[in-house]
C-alpha cells in the first residue's frame, strides 16, 4: 500500500466535536456551534449543514438508512439522511450528562 495523503479538508467556523461517521458516500460530523454537516466522502463537497442546538454536538453520529441520530446540546435529534431535515428530536435528562461528562473527564 503507497502513502497515505490528504484528499480534501473541510473546515468549521469554530472546529469539530465528534468523530466523523461514513456511510454510503457520505461523512456526517458535528460541530462546536451546534451544527451537524454532511458532505461527499471522496469530493468533500458540503452536502447539507443543519443547527440543532446553540451548544456543540457532542457524540459521533449514528446513521443508518435514511437517518442521522446525534446528541446535540441537551437533546437527541434525527435527521432526514438524504437533507438533513428534522425528523424528531427529545429531551435528554441534564444531570445524565453531566454525571457522563464527569466520568468521562476524571478518567
Amino acid at each position: 500500500m503507497g502513502a497515505l495523503h490528504e484528499r480534501w479538508r473541510y473546515h468549521f467556523s469554530d472546529g469539530a466535536t465528534s468523530g466523523p461517521a461514513v456511510y454510503d458516500g457520505a461523512v456526517y460530523i458535528g460541530g462546536w456551534n451546534g451544527h451537524l454537516y454532511a458532505a461527499d466522502a471522496v469530493s468533500g463537497t458540503p452536502r447539507w449543514q443543519r443547527q440543532r442546538t446553540p451548544m456543540g454536538v457532542r457524540s459521533t453520529p449514528l446513521v443508518t438508512e435514511d437517518r442521522v441520530y446525534a446528541a446535540a446540546g441537551t437533546k437527541l435529534v434525527a435527521l432526514a439522511r438524504s437533507d438533513g431535515a428534522s425528523v424528531w428530536e427529545t429531551a435528554l435528562d441534564p444531570a445524565v450528562f453531566e454525571l457522563t461528562c464527569s466520568t468521562a473527564s476524571s478518567s
